[in-house]
């Protein structure tokens, strides 16, 4: 795994110099997170987790293995629902209802094209501590709601 984890880490960097393209960061190489699941799914057993055919999708098939043996490889925890977490971040979708495997797609994670993997954004939160702001009915009715009112709909005292 270590052996694939470095072939991984040199064609990112490669690719980085390649792309160059016009991001925030200006490095055309990917989060963390999409980096370490671009080498888990190559590198990891296929029977543990693996691309489907078409390379558009991965698949999880022993959960056990993955949270016991895979997992902690490549990141510093063991828990699929911490994984489910940042893919949902990530926006990935589940593309099955079976209970025995998982699948998972995103548009710009593909087997085949590794060059779009930087593009692959963590989506932000707007609003308090994370959460999205709920118009209050006065706005829902077209009334204007003023500061004050919009902390009294979140149980913040005014200062």
């Amino acid at each position: 795994i270590e052996s694939c984890r470095l072939f991984a880490n040199r064609n990112m960097e490669k690719m980085g110099k390649e792309t160059n393209p016009k991001e925030k960061d200006g490095t055309g190489v990917p989060s963390g997170f999409v980096l370490k699941l671009y080498q888990m799914v190559n590198c990891a057993p296929d029977e543990i987790i693996s691309w489907i055919p078409s390379g558009e999708a991965f698949r999880i098939l022993d959960l056990s293995r993955l949270e016991s043996e895979t997992l902690p490889q490549f990141f510093r925890h063991g828990r699929f629902q911490s994984l489910v977490r940042q893919l949902n971040f990530y926006s990935f979708r589940k593309i099955n209802r079976e209970r025995t495997f998982w699948v998972y797609r995103h548009p710009l994670f593909h087997r085949d094209n590794p060059t779009e993997l930087h593009l692959l954004r963590r989506k932000t939160c707007p609003g308090i501590d994370g959460r999205k702001l709920r118009p209050s009915r006065d706005a829902v009715n077209g009334g204007d709601v003023g500061e004050a009112e919009r902390r009294n709909q979140w149980g913040q005292q005014q200062h």
